[in-house]
């Protein structure tokens, strides 16, 4: 009964004051102080963590990892202030050159692709320590133990720098997402081996002359791993954590005594907490029996049951909460891969399920159907039932003297295959002058002619149609493919730069839906959605500097757009590049519009799309076609489809609306990675376009007809043009009438 009121008074003390520290926290400024704070600690304390009898690495390592943002900068200024003062002038001296030339790395290369690379920053630290070292080194003659010792510092500073950088959230996942398993066992390695190097720092405090708050909190990690995950997660950390406990001690023991806690610890997980406790607290004090001099061995055995008393006197609730969130990431990591897998399953389906009745009516439509009724022969047996039938000398002309007629048939269908209609002078006179409704008969001909030439031309269009709605089928099945291939891919969701964002919303009283992930050029994408966000645009470029300094990456301006759910606002890492555009138009004389469309925007990919569409003819009608066609096709490039699959959809879509309504354009669409530069012209019809190179210009032409004339079938044609633009350059487009295929 004590035990229980005990564990309920801890708990409801432990829950107001949680409760009181989360209305404080929920001040943006407090969050925001609190975190630069520690960033700046951790540098301080880094720097102070020192192995291998005066090597202090971690601080350079941590400069590596933390970025070039205001977090990063205080966490410099820890580190400088730590290896300035605290260290002597000598020693400190090299860490101090490397933290400065580390950072100033970090600054300089952090538009570059290359720099979001988990190993870009601890290939820096590592070159950096190693020029600077080498100095150092030199002055001691390169000595056979100064130079082993300075080649294991190395390896410390890029080892550090790697798993530090994980452990803060900012690695990339070039084999697994960031919240898959096996990163998430690296990102919970990471914080351990980070926790290790600041419990090295902290371990030289002592209280009463002896007393380490660091080893206490060590042995209450290792309890509660041990608890949570059993054998495996308790000696692992057991082991980590005491090794960098005897790396600041010189003494092989903590590691052993921490290890065999956590190790008989899990063993007793089913049991409970008290036997987990007793069972690490006696394996401790069994081995402080055994410890080495120098070795307080009764501090050892009092650590050890400060540490048991605070576990027990954690509420299970408590406990659960402060240790399964990892467990519960997992279980959330687990439950999206098995609906990416189901989604990808669905869409794959689909696509197949597209393809195949695709090639089902393809195989029926692939030649126009031969009927007897379109036979020329049938236009003179028509007319023989409209002319002849009561006709007086039916009996002579068609039976009698049939060879004759059958003649003079023959001859009126040459002339009737050359010019297309008959005349009276086209049949023998013979037969002209027996026949007693002759030019009846030549009317009925000529009439029967036109309506065959009409049947003919509408199964023509009907079979045409055909066709193309059958290959929509098939550029449907490729997008449903693409769409299944990137379902399938592992997310690269940021989990702690989300949890930063959604922080700075809540103190901008808004409540929003925020994703943080890397487009396909491994680019910074912050998306959010929710109600209210003019309020965050309408602040100018503040939102966008805040956010980069929350995130430790330039954003540029948000994309906006509206859907049921509420506003988005879209913000992408800022391009290396930048393209100054403009427009200008000017409509036909005596019409009240241009018949041009023109637009830029931001494709799904990140590349900046710029799209010129000129409607056939003039005025609103042209225009009206124009603006439709560019508008659908900006719709397809913004939903992810790819170019190609939607310029020929947007063929397909203009040829099946035919005479009545006319939709015809041209289309001239460039795509520009602003990354590094690669430009791609896509053409249906249209003008030349120019790019002028300094003093040079290059013409880009085409030969497709415009969307809507352009062939739809299976081997169609599209004007394709790649290059690569640079500073400095310049592309025009332009439309009917500015230039000709001749003269510029």
């Amino acid at each position: 009964m004590r035990e229980s009121r005990l564990h309920h008074w801890v708990g409801q003390a432990g829950i107001q004051a949680a409760g009181g520290v989360g209305k404080v926290a929920e001040k943006p400024w407090l969050r925001r102080a609190a975190h630069l704070t520690l960033r700046f600690a951790m540098g301080l304390l880094l720097s102070q963590a020192v192995i291998l009898g005066g090597c202090a690495p971690f601080g350079v390592a941590f400069i590596a990892a933390a970025g070039t943002g205001v977090p990063g900068f205080l966490g410099l200024l820890g580190a400088l202030g730590g290896y300035m003062f605290l260290w002597d002038l000598s020693g400190g001296l090299k860490y101090i050159a490397v933290c400065i030339l580390v950072f100033a790395a970090g600054l300089v290369f952090r538009d570059i692709r290359a720099a979001r690379r988990t190993l870009f920053m601890p290939l820096m630290a590592l070159t950096a320590s190693g020029f600077v070292g080498i100095v150092f080194l030199a002055a001691d003659g390169f000595a056979l133990m100064p130079s082993l010792l300075f080649a294991g510092e190395l390896v410390l500073t890029g080892g550090s720098a790697y798993f530090f950088r994980i452990a803060l959230g900012r690695a990339d996942a070039p084999e697994a997402s960031p919240v898959s398993p096996p990163l998430a066992m690296r990102r919970l390695i990471s914080l351990l081996l980070l926790l290790s190097c600041l419990l090295l720092a902290l371990s030289p405090v002592t209280l009463f002359g002896a007393l380490s708050p660091a080893r206490v909190a060590t042995l209450l990690l290792v309890l509660l791993l041990a608890h949570r995950d059993g054998v495996g997660a308790g000696s692992a950390a057991g082991l980590a954590t005491g090794a960098a406990l005897d790396m600041a001690s010189g003494t092989p023991f903590f590691s052993m005594a921490y290890g065999l806690a956590g190790l008989i610890g899990g063993a007793f997980q089913q049991t409970g907490k008290l036997a987990c406790a007793c069972a690490g607290v006696l394996v401790t004090a069994v081995a402080a029996l055994w410890t080495p001099e120098g070795v307080p061995r009764l501090f050892v055995m009092l650590e050890a049951f400060l540490a048991s008393v605070v576990f027990l006197l954690l509420p299970e609730n408590t406990l659960i909460a402060f240790t399964a969130l990892p467990a519960r990431r997992a279980a959330e990591e687990m439950e999206q891969g098995r609906l990416r897998d189901q989604v990808r399953y669905r869409l794959s389906g689909s696509a197949a399920a597209f393809r195949a009745l695709y090639e089902s009516l393809a195989g029926a439509f692939s030649e126009p159907p031969v009927r007897p009724e379109e036979d020329t022969a049938v236009i003179f047996d028509r007319t023989a039932d409209r002319v002849c039938k009561r006709c007086a000398l039916l009996g002579l002309c068609w039976n009698r003297e049939s060879g004759a007629t059958f003649q003079a048939l023959a001859e009126a269908a040459e002339a009737l295959r050359r010019r297309g209609t008959l005349e009276a002078t086209d049949f023998p006179a013979y037969f002209s002058a027996r026949c007693l409704n002759f030019q009846r008969f030549v009317g009925a001909c000529n009439e029967e002619t036109a309506a065959l030439m009409y049947r003919r031309q509408f199964r023509t269009r009907l079979h045409q149609s055909r066709l193309q709605v059958c290959r929509q089928y098939a550029e449907l099945s490729r997008v449903l493919e693409g769409l299944a291939e990137e379902a399938g891919r592992p997310p690269s969701f940021d989990w702690e730069a989300e949890a930063r964002v959604s922080r700075y919303l809540r103190g901008m009283g808004l409540n929003g839906r925020v994703a943080v992930s890397e487009d396909s050029a491994r680019r910074l994408r912050v998306d959010i959605q929710g109600r209210g966000l003019s309020r965050l645009t309408g602040r100018g470029g503040r939102t966008a500097r805040d956010l980069s300094t929350l995130l430790g990456v330039r954003l540029g301006q948000p994309d906006q757009a509206a859907d049921a759910a509420g506003e988005r606002l879209i913000f992408r890492e800022a391009d290396p590049l930048t393209a100054h555009l403009g427009l200008a138009s000017v409509k036909k004389q005596g019409q009240p519009v241009s018949g041009d469309t023109g637009s830029y925007f931001r494709a799904a990919d990140g590349r900046l799309a710029v799209l010129l569409s000129d409607g056939m003819g003039s005025g609103r009608e042209a225009s009206l076609a124009s603006s439709a066609a560019a508008g659908l096709l900006e719709r397809f490039l913004r939903a992810g489809i790819q170019p190609e699959s939607a310029l020929a959809t947007l063929n397909a879509a203009l040829a099946l609306k035919g005479e009545e309504t006319p939709g015809f354009v041209t289309v001239d669409l460039l795509l520009i990675d602003l990354t590094g530069g690669e430009a791609v012209f896509y053409k249906y019809g249209a003008a030349p376009t120019y790019v002028k190179r300094g003093r040079k210009v290059t013409r880009i032409t085409g030969g497709t007809l415009p969307a809507g004339l352009a062939d739809t079938g299976p081997k169609a044609l599209l004007d394709v043009a790649r290059m690569r633009l640079g500073h400095g350059e310049i592309v025009l487009l332009v439309s009917d009438g500015v230039a000709d295929a001749v003269a510029d």
